[in-house]
């Protein structure tokens, strides 16, 4: 009986592992067929499989195609903002406009504003001609959307328009990033990002400036503002010190030059010694 229940084991496995080799080795030619003949959950997911598990980078638009095809409007943008960093084609800049008229319409009209600057022989193909007929200036919209992120009667920054503008200048900046707003924008987004709690978020914007354009007027405010966040919301002594020294070392003549040395004379000290300090100076 033992026996039989062994072979019986072995037999089940053996199976398995036939099935999951056979749906392994299919080709991507062939998984699109199936799907094509039989648009099916199981034969999309066996395809969305196949086009992540390919590391050649090809298949990525039909991949957000066939995501944003089947409504999955977060995971197709998502593959479509990874792809901007390659120099993104039109076609996948145009897809991932299309892609946020779902989503977050505001986001979809400045995309297509930035293809009208990106790719200025693409201007007038009927779908951006039409989107952009009664489109504001590029950088006016984007004053307008960050305008919108701040609430008067509230009196308080609104997260979800703050996380537009975000999105909004991430997209300008890795797509325009030869404006001279990029900077600009990147930091209006790092404050944004601490001011609704995201700070590694906001860590990642400001250094964006500090990478990226070293030599802008924001570079500045952001190396100081970085290092505030890591003393003071991330709770990190020791990087907060360094950008603290990196900032005295490249802006010795700031205004701020002062209040940096403070801060990095007292980094790490409780209020009441700080409150000493500040009576002492």
């Amino acid at each position: 009986m033992r026996v039989i229940v062994f072979f019986m084991g072995i037999f089940l496995i053996v199976s398995c592992q036939s099935e999951t080799s056979d749906s392994s080795t299919k080709s991507v030619a062939e998984l699109e067929m199936a799907y094509e003949k039989n648009p099916v959950k199981e034969n999309m997911t066996a395809l969305v499989n196949a086009y992540q598990a390919d590391t050649t980078g090809k298949y990525q638009l039909k991949l957000a195609e066939l995501q944003i095809e089947n409504n999955f409007m977060g995971d197709g943008i998502t593959t479509l903002k990874n792809r901007l960093g390659r120099k993104a084609s039109f076609e996948e800049v145009l897809l991932l406009a299309k892609a946020y008229e779902k989503a977050n319409p505001p986001i979809a009209n400045v995309i297509y504003q930035i293809i009208g600057t990106a790719f200025p022989n693409k201007a007038n193909e009927p779908s951006v001609k039409e989107a952009m007929a009664d489109a504001i200036d590029l950088n006016e919209n984007m004053e307008q959307l960050y305008k919108r992120t701040y609430s008067d009667s509230l009196q308080r920054i609104l997260p979800d328009r703050a996380k537009t503008y975000i999105e909004t200048s991430e997209i300008y900046t890795i797509l325009l990033s030869e404006s001279d707003k990029s900077p600009l924008y990147l930091k209006r987004s790092g404050e944004l990002a601490r001011t609704i709690l995201q700070f590694d978020k906001a860590i990642e914007l400001y250094d964006s400036v500090i990478v990226n354009y070293p030599d802008s007027e924001e570079a500045e405010t952001v190396l100081f503002l970085s290092a505030f966040t890591f003393e003071n919301d991330l709770d990190n002594a020791d990087e907060a010190r360094k950008r603290y020294e990196q900032f005295l070392q490249k802006y010795p003549d700031s205004d701020f030059a002062d209040d940096v040395q403070f801060l990095l004379n007292n980094l790490g000290k409780d209020d009441a010694a700080i409150l000493e300090a500040l009576q002492q100076k």
